[in-house]
């Protein structure tokens, strides 16, 4: 298993950090639906956000259905699993993942 420096999860969160779940926490499910800094890649990006992320690579529906047998088995499900091909993305607030480097070892 990759092991990730400077990662410590017994420290507390910084401050920022927790006043944005606070604030989250307490707005209605319509008013995060509304809010412009979420980003949803469901709906029309702002300038902003088209500006921090940018589209990795695209993961196949048959690499998804086979990572879905090999831990479902050949149940229903890993049988049966209806997929498409997935976009992946990487932005420039997750630190290290927009150069494509990783601080993981």
């Amino acid at each position: 298993m990759a092991q990730c420096k400077d990662l410590d999860a017994c420290k507390k969160p910084p401050a920022f950090v927790k006043d944005t779940y606070k604030f989250y926490q307490r707005l209605s499910t319509t008013a995060i639906d509304q809010d412009a800094e979420i980003l949803d890649l469901s709906r029309d990006l702002n300038e902003c956000h088209r500006d921090a992320i940018a589209e990795l690579d695209t993961i196949d529906a048959s690499t998804i259905r086979a990572a879905c047998r090999h831990l479902q088995g050949e149940t229903a499900l890993g049988a049966n699993l209806s997929c498409q091909d997935v976009k992946t993305y990487v932005s420039q607030e997750v630190p290290g993942s927009f150069s494509g480097k990783s601080t993981c070892l």
